[in-house]
């Protein structure tokens, strides 16, 4: 068992390293491979699922309302990831772990640009999700949808303007929350006797995210105004994306982009008991 935990474990490091740099947002995912009877089936889904999640957003629009700002955020999470089936196709899941933020503004007052970076911070969330199949007969199409939500909070390190300069300061915070609904449609394609199961998915989804700063001290007071206002998504129709792999209906590997809402990709990695 130790074994498999630093596979898992290796295979999550490399695939962050390759992303490297990149606010957090939570992985759709793709259908999950049914097993290959219906007692056989009951019984996986049952089992407990556990797992990491990397969350890279690289490009989020976010508006005050009142159009006193515009801003753009980026950033990234890492997270544990535990799931249980309560019943056959419903999954029921929790996310912890840190995520970071950096946020780019413009106050539409002064016209200065104001850049934010925050440190690792403590996050947490969870959603349910449920799958069907469709069109078994002909094409064995896996319908899923997935509600989401995660929170995130962390101290503000340093504040910069175009115009009033740097400052580095140990006071304020923001508190960030994103919220998902979403589906996704996935075909399995078999390899290696059926060892490996290969599913390609695509699909949509609304989001929203909200991200309030709190305690700002900078002596700036436009700046605090905008600062301390609540931001909220611009954009709330997204597309998604991805390809999840599965070895022996045991061993899940997958990637997923997340477009037009945000430019996200994500990472993870899961063994089931």
């Amino acid at each position: 068992m130790r074994g498999k935990i630093l596979a898992l474990f290796l295979v999550i490091t490399g695939l962050n390293l390759l992303m490297a740099q990149a606010a957090f947002a939570g992985m759709v995912g793709g259908p999950i491979v049914k097993a290959q009877s219906d007692e056989e089936e009951l019984e996986d889904f049952y089992r407990i699922r556990v797992g990491v999640e990397s969350d890279f957003v690289f490009d989020r629009d976010l508006t005050v309302p009142g159009g006193i700002g515009s801003q753009e955020n980026s950033g990234q999470s890492h997270a544990a990831r535990i799931s249980y089936s309560p019943a056959a196709p419903v999954e029921l899941y929790a996310l912890a772990g840190v995520a970071d933020l950096e946020l780019e503004s413009t106050d539409n007052r002064t016209l200065e640009l104001v850049k934010e970076d925050f440190d690792f911070g403590f996050m947490y969330g969870g959603g349910i999700s449920a799958q069907q199949d469709f069109l078994e007969e002909f094409w064995d199409l896996k319908i899923k949808m997935d509600a989401q939500f995660v929170q995130w909070e962390s101290d503000l390190n340093q504040w910069s303007g175009s115009i009033n300069g740097t400052f580095s300061t140990t006071t304020g915070n923001v508190r960030a929350r994103a919220y998902h609904a979403a589906f996704t449609i996935g075909r399995t394609l078999e390899f290696g006797y059926g060892d490996w199961q290969v599913t390609p998915y695509l699909g949509g989804r609304w989001s929203q995210m909200t991200a309030e700063e709190n305690d700002l001290d900078i002596n700036l007071t436009a700046a605090d105004d905008l600062s301390e206002s609540g931001w909220r998504s611009d954009d709330h129709a997204g597309v998604v994306a991805g390809l999840s792999i599965q070895f022996k209906e045991d061993w899940l590997l997958g990637v997923e982009g997340r477009f037009v809402d945000e430019t996200a990709v994500s990472a993870v990695g899961s063994y089931r008991f």
